[in-house]
């Protein structure tokens, strides 16, 4: 897992397509209440393109349960795809920080899906995190 790239500034990101030989997750969760949840993602190639993408249920109880599991979700359809170079775009910015540094969260509530999202990660091949702003992720996954 590459995690030099990863930008909490107040300056907003603009999204743009992957690096060349790359392609990109974005993912969202949201949450309203044990039954009312759900996340979703796309992947894109490099010419931002879609290539996948996914809209899933969950009971989960907060809104990070549902930003996690959206990124496993996303992670595992892009390692079923044999994607190997990666880049992850999430808008949670205390997501990116937990992804970077399982370790410190494993005794959180959240320490589960961590460590899935941890393992993921750290299979063989490179996925770099970025932060977004969530006012543009929301306009992406639902453009």
């Amino acid at each position: 897992m590459d995690s030099a790239a990863s930008s909490s500034s107040s300056a907003s990101r603009i999204w743009a397509p992957p690096h060349r030989g790359y392609f990109k997750l974005n993912t969202d969760g949201s949450w309203m209440n044990l039954e009312n949840a759900g996340g979703g993602g796309v992947i894109r190639c490099q010419k931002g393109l879609w290539q996948d993408g996914f809209a899933v249920n969950f009971n989960v109880a907060s809104a990070t349960s549902a930003k996690l599991l959206a990124i496993r979700e996303g992670l595992l359809i892009a390692w079923k795809r044999k994607i190997e170079i990666l880049e992850l775009e999430t808008d949670a910015d205390a997501l990116s920080k937990m992804l970077k540094n399982p370790e410190a969260f494993l005794d959180n509530d959240l320490g589960n899906i961590i460590r899935d999202v941890a393992a993921l990660l750290n299979r063989n091949w490179k996925v770099t995190i970025f932060f977004m702003q969530e006012e543009l992720a929301t306009l992406l996954l639902t453009n």
